[in-house]
């Protein structure tokens, strides 16, 4: 029996439940991804999608959904453009001996020299000397100190504090262009064939290490991205954690 094809077409568009995903002007609208597959290769195809996730004191280890599934004897191009950002004042530790106005600062790679200025805000302990300072003596490269000419406690010490450093800013942000290749064998064992990265902008509070990193779950099959934050202070005082938002394109096709 012949069978007729007829064409597929609307002249308003298309809709999924109700709400419009291609106009009639040919416009994608509001899709959660976008597979293109070719189809003289009928194993080859492309996806893109935006990525969200947040880095915050319970989960400093978090992965950009959704993770793509790799088949055996394949090969997948992945480019994804990350950006992360920060709302929060650099933390760093203090103590300050009974009875003194000096407070000993530790904050790794902190870069600060002798006569410079400071805007600090001090935990509980020390409120009472919230304010502006000069770095009145710097020790190493991790700790320096500043008079503040305000007796923390005329009784006894203060070990092991906390304070924000409030002139340096409360708005943080790191961006960066990633491209990596994922290899399956016929056996559908995951790895990563090489990794290229493009620092657009390197702005990480100090204290604060941000990694993005091209991963494989060799459980699960599945190539994706990870951002691991490691910080020496809670990521939640004056935010919700670090936003994570990523780009990814995935290009995939089976090879020999």
């Amino acid at each position: 029996m012949a069978k007729f094809i007829k064409p597929f077409q609307s002249e308003g568009g298309f809709s999924v439940a109700e709400e419009s995903i291609i106009d009639e002007e040919r416009n994608i609208l509001k899709a959660n991804s976008v597979q293109v597959v070719n189809s003289l290769f009928a194993n080859a195809d492309k996806q893109e999608f935006i990525s969200f996730n947040r880095a915050n004191d319970t989960n400093t280890t978090v992965n950009l959904e959704d993770f793509t599934d790799v088949a055996a004897s394949t090969v997948l191009f992945s480019h994804s453009n990350v950006i992360l950002t920060w709302k929060g004042y650099v933390i760093a530790q203090y103590s300050a001996n009974a009875a003194s106005s000096i407070a000993t600062i530790t904050l790794n790679n902190h870069g600060f020299e002798q006569g410079d200025s400071i805007t600090i805000a001090f935990d509980a302990s020390g409120s009472g000397s919230d304010g502006t300072y000069t770095v009145s003596e710097v020790v190493d490269d991790s700790i320096f100190r500043v008079d503040t000419g305000i007796v923390f406690d005329p009784a006894q010490s203060i070990v092991g504090g906390t304070l924000e450093i409030t002139s340096l800013g409360l708005y943080w942000e790191y961006s960066t262009e990633i491209s990596t290749t994922c290899l399956s064998d016929s056996s559908n064992n995951l790895t990563l064939a090489g990794v290229s990265r493009t620092i657009l902008k390197d702005n990480v509070p100090l204290g604060q290490e941000w990694i993005i990193s091209p991963t494989v779950n060799n459980t699960e099959k599945t190539f994706g991205y990870q951002v691991q934050i490691t910080s020496n202070g809670t990521l939640e005082n004056q935010g919700s954690g670090v936003e994570c938002v990523a780009f990814i394109t995935n290009v995939s096709a089976i090879r020999d």
